[in-house]
Formats: C-alpha cells, sequence, structure tokens
C-alpha cells in the first residue's frame, strides 16, 4: 500500500474528536500531509472545524517577533535528539522549534515515518547557520578511551566499560590510572 493510501486510512479510522483534535489544536505537531488528510476526512463527514490559528511561546523569537517563514532543518530519530538539538541551536541563538513531538503516540494509526520528530528553523539566513551548526554537530566523533587495567583484579577492560567485566569494580576517574 503507498504511503499516502495508508495514511488516507489512518486518518479515516479515527474519531470526530481526534481529528478535531489535529485540525483545531495540535495541528502545529502534524507534517502538512497528515493535516490535509485530517481536514478532508473530517469535510467528508461533514463536520465543520476551524483551523487552529494559534502561534506557541516557542514560535516567538527573542525580540518578540513572530517568524515569517518556517523551514524543516532535520527529522530526529528520537524526541530526547530533538531536544538536545534545539538547546545546540537556541544556544547559537537561532530560534527554532520542535514539531511533531507527540506524533510517537500515534505509532500505528499513522506511519512511521510520519512520527518523526523535526527541527524547524526560522528565516533562510538561520536556517544556513543551523545547517552548518548541524553538520559540526554530526561530524564530530566521539573521542575514543583507551584500555584500561582494573587495580582490584589486574583484568585489562576496554575503554568503553565503566565497569571491569570480570570484577565489576567501577573504573576510577583519575588521569593516572593504568592504561593497556
Amino acid at each position: 500500500m503507498a504511503k499516502d493510501d495508508e495514511l488516507k486510512e489512518r486518518m479515516s479510522k479515527l474519531s470526530d474528536e481526534e481529528l478535531l483534535n489535529i485540525v483545531e489544536v495540535e495541528s502545529h505537531d502534524y507534517r502538512k500531509e497528515a493535516l490535509d488528510y485530517a481536514k478532508v476526512e473530517l469535510a467528508a463527514r461533514g463536520i465543520e472545524f476551524q483551523e487552529a490559528q494559534e502561534t506557541s511561546d516557542e514560535e516567538v523569537d527573542s525580540t518578540g517577533s513572530e517568524p515569517t517563514d518556517m523551514r524543516m532543518l532535520v527529522a530526529c530519530k528520537n524526541i530526547p535528539q530533538a531536544g538536545m538539538l534545539k538547546e545546540l541551536l537556541i544556544e547559537n541563538g537561532i530560534a527554532c522549534e520542535v514539531r511533531g513531538e507527540y506524533l510517537s503516540m500515534a505509532l500505528g494509526q499513522i506511519p512511521f515515518t510520519e512520527c518523526y520528530p523535526e527541527i524547524w528553523v526560522a528565516g533562510d539566513e538561520d536556517f544556513e547557520r543551523a545547517r552548518e551548526i548541524l553538520d559540526e554537530w554530526e561530524s564530530q566523533e566521539p573521542s575514543p578511551r583507551n584500555s584500561w587495567i582494573c587495580q582490584g583484579c589486574g583484568q585489562e577492560n576496554e575503554g568503553q566499560f565503566g565497569s571491569c567485566w570480570n570484577c565489576g569494580r567501577v573504573e576510577p576517574a583519575s588521569d593516572d590510572q593504568p592504561q593497556a
């Protein structure tokens, strides 16, 4: 079944109340396609609705003005990653928001690819800066940790382990730890 057909079918299975909630209350949490299908389904059922026009506090940048043009920067793997990237961008002075962070609750009702949280950025200049920051963040490799020798049993442990696999003793945090 095509992605659009699957989305249409899942939207048709939602209750009137769920569809109204999508369109009137939580429209900023849904992708355009899902919103459009929800509107079509409501119209087909003869239900009148009024689209949400409110702007959340997150959409207002530090100057207090509303951004006029939002662009999707990236779809994240999960909500914690989206939150971390949002904070990284805000620390760098970029107005942004997370959209779709509550869509994971709709898994099974809409396709999983429609449920990823997304980072949206205001303005073209900020979008380009955000892209550069994201590219730099993605290119960073975690520094590899050296193997270490357990002071309790003398066993060599690989760097990714925080405790000895043999005796369970926790790796000391000191820099004078014997290296393997």
